[in-house]
């Protein structure tokens, strides 16, 4: 995730930048011609039920903020990494997040609990909560490193909230005056504001999430056809366990969200780990089978597919071949390990992996090919973190090198694939060290595959696409030029890229409030300027063509079929999915 570098999301707790005003309203900018069909495919609709949320926090905020911008609270300082995740922790408990069976029963018509699902109320809640972690009730008595860092962060809202006199105020603070500094900071314009409102969304119902991402489109112009959101699973690999919405749940919650009568259309992808996988097919894990829960969630719960996350620690394919593979030293793998012999071709290695780690990976490849086996069968797509992002471990990100993925292609040309968070241009494929960029790069790989192959069912998204806000013009155009320049030889027509939000995680970066309608202006200006007649043709196929066959939903697809059976079993009617073409 360098990709979202997260320019957003910390600078009053670095700087203390004073207030710049109250206002969280959204921001204004370009917008889509009113009724652009979109289809949103690549988004995220879970709260803090559904995560790890401690590895979560560290990983996604905190160990991938730029390290040029540290000055007061450093992201690196591990009292400061603990002020943030007892923040967060803080908020989402007091705020009670809807875990997968209260969505449930709130589906259901059972209970409803307005904190999670009112803007207004929940708006208030999390500012209350903000005011008591402000507040002396908030702060430990030890020099425990939590408390070092509860104070530094506390000294941060203060600052937030625009009073230097009291920024660096270390006693008790009255209740009046913490809820002043909690509502100052959380509708701040500056970056610990927008770092509060998005912890604020991780206590929502996920179906309030769905009609706040499709309001958000519909408000840049966009008629919102298809909102994809993809369930993830880090568990295994980060040594923290998700309790209280287990994924089977969190499937069951996501289909009676796409079987609500009104609303956006909702169908995502199931989470697949095949760690997960090895450890249930070893009895190591005995809750459920991972591949029975993806292979329902298609059948039964209208998902569209799959969601893999490579970074964490394992390759589309070949990790038995990857000898010198290393893996997290953790209960988990010395219990996969426990009775093997000593893998020997580690010694060569020039840090020398896990003993047995070739029987690891002989194991991840088992798992993948069973799920590819699976998706092609009941015709699911797979959607897969591409980005050198978000390890699970140390370079564990460089496994989600589309390279990795070329090998699939050609074992299961007929299976569906999208490379998520194309455009970055700056990593290197595994073969093409020494070489350089763009050329070396993932995208570079991609693209080669895709001139051999022009009708491969191979696509990537643009979701997350930071690189194109916050730029000097000079830095946009010579992107602009590296972004038109791989278009041109290998996607000229726009066949294989598709926009998604990476939402809620694009919550983090300023240009949220206008990124839909910005993304498509910058590709109708400056990108689809051929001037053969074709652009908006181009322009279509980026926001809701090319993801009608990925998915399969065009008229008479298999994929649109099997929707359209779900809704009529379910008590809709057929017409409920848009017809997307």
């Amino acid at each position: 995730m360098k990709r979202r570098l997260l320019l957003a999301t910390g600078g009053a707790i670095l700087g203390g930048l004073p207030l710049q005003g109250c206002s969280t309203a959204p921001a204004t900018g370009p917008t889509a011609p009113k009724g652009t069909g979109l289809v949103d495919i690549h988004c995220h609709l879970f709260n803090s039920s559904d995560l790890p949320t401690v590895r979560f926090i560290k990983i996604v905020v905190l160990e991938h903020y730029p390290k040029d911008a540290i000055k007061t609270l450093s992201i690196e300082d591990p009292d400061a990494l603990d002020g943030l995740i007892a923040l967060f922790t803080w908020i989402v408990g007091r705020t009670k997040a809807p875990s997968a069976e209260d969505e449930i029963k709130a589906l259901k018509g059972e209970q409803i609990n307005m904190v999670n699902s009112d803007d207004k109320v929940n708006e208030s809640a999390v500012i209350n909560a903000i005011a008591e972690f402000a507040a002396s009730g908030a702060m430990g008595v030890s020099d425990t490193p939590e408390d070092r860092g509860i104070k530094k962060v506390r000294r941060a809202l203060l600052r937030a909230a625009g009073d230097t006199s009291v920024s660096v105020m270390s006693g008790p603070i009255p209740d009046d005056g913490a809820k002043l500094v909690a509502e100052r900071a959380y509708k701040s314009k500056v970056d610990l504001g927008l770092l509060l409102r998005w912890f604020g969304l991780f206590t929502r119902y996920r179906y309030i999430l769905a009609e706040k991402l499709a309001a958000d489109h519909a408000r840049q112009g966009f008629s919102p056809l298809l909102l994809c959101p993809a369930i993830v699973d880090y568990d295994n690999w980060l040594g923290e366990h998700v309790e209280t919405s287990p994924i089977p749940l969190q499937v069951e919650v996501m289909g009676r969200v796409a079987l609500r009568k009104k609303g956006p259309a909702v169908h995502g992808y199931v989470g697949f780990d095949p760690l997960r996988q090895v450890l249930f097919d070893k009895g190591i894990r005995k809750d459920y089978d991972p591949l029975q829960v993806v292979v329902d969630a298609i059948r039964l719960h209208g998902f569209v597919g799959v969601k893999l996350y490579p970074p964490m620690g394992f390759r589309a394919t070949g990790n038995e071949l990857a000898t010198c593979q290393r893996y997290p030293d953790t209960k988990t793998f010395q219990q996969l390990l426990n009775g093997q012999p000593v893998d020997q071709s580690t010694a060569k290695c020039e840090v020398r992996p896990e003993d047995g780690s070739r029987q690891i990976g002989a194991s991840l490849d088992k798992a993948m090919g069973r799920l590819f086996d699976a998706c092609v069968r009941e015709g699911g797509s797979v959607i897969a973190h591409a980005n050198n992002s978000n390890s699970g471990g140390n370079d564990y990100s460089k496994r989600a090198d589309p390279e990795f993925w070329l090998p699939v292609f050609r074992k299961w040309p007929t299976l569906r694939v999208c490379l998520a968070h194309f455009g970055h241009f700056a990593s290197t494929s595994d073969s093409e060290k020494g070489k350089p960029l763009p050329e070396s790069s993932w995208e570079w790989t991609l693209g080669r595959h895709l001139k051999a192959n022009p009708m491969a069912p191979v696509f990537g998204d643009i979701s997350y696409l930071s690189e194109l806000f916050g730029r000097t013009d000079a830095d946009l155009s010579a992107y602009t030029v590296t972004l038109k320049r791989w278009m041109s030889e290998f996607d000229p027509d726009c066949q294989h890229l598709m926009f998604g939000t990476d939402w809620t995680m694009l919550g983090l970066d300023k240009s949220y409030d206008i990124f839909s309608g910005s993304v498509y202006e910058y590709f109708r200006t400056r990108v689809f300027t051929g001037g053969d007649g074709k652009d908006a043709e181009r322009l279509k196929r980026l926001f809701s063509g090319n993801a009608a066959k990925f998915l399969s939903l065009r008229a008479g697809d298999p994929g649109r079929k099997r929707l359209e059976a779900f809704y009529v079993k379910n008590g809709l009617p057929a017409s409920r999915l848009p017809l997307l073409e």
